[in-house]
């Protein structure tokens, strides 16, 4: 098993359409890692997941906090554009 962090505005995405679709986030994440292997180089893909690691030293509450903070906001970004 590995962690990652993923964008907060992908995880909204990610949550949104968990739930649209009645699946968890961590099926739709693994459909979504086997599909990408799938279709390109493997080594390609670790460089990309080590290159990622590096970038991230948010705790899991903060990476959720950040993730509320961007529903949020683009909740309010929907509203303003009524």
């Amino acid at each position: 098993m590995m962690q990652a962090e993923v964008d907060g505005a992908l995880m909204v995405k990610l949550r949104e359409l968990a739930d649209e679709q009645g699946r968890t986030q961590r099926e739709l994440l693994d459909e979504a890692v086997r599909h990408y292997l799938k279709r390109s180089d493997p080594r390609r893909f670790e460089e990309l997941l080590e290159r990622m690691s590096s970038r991230f030293d948010l705790s899991e509450d903060e990476a959720e906090r950040l993730a509320y903070e961007e529903l949020h906001a683009m909740r309010r970004e929907r509203k303003a554009k009524r």
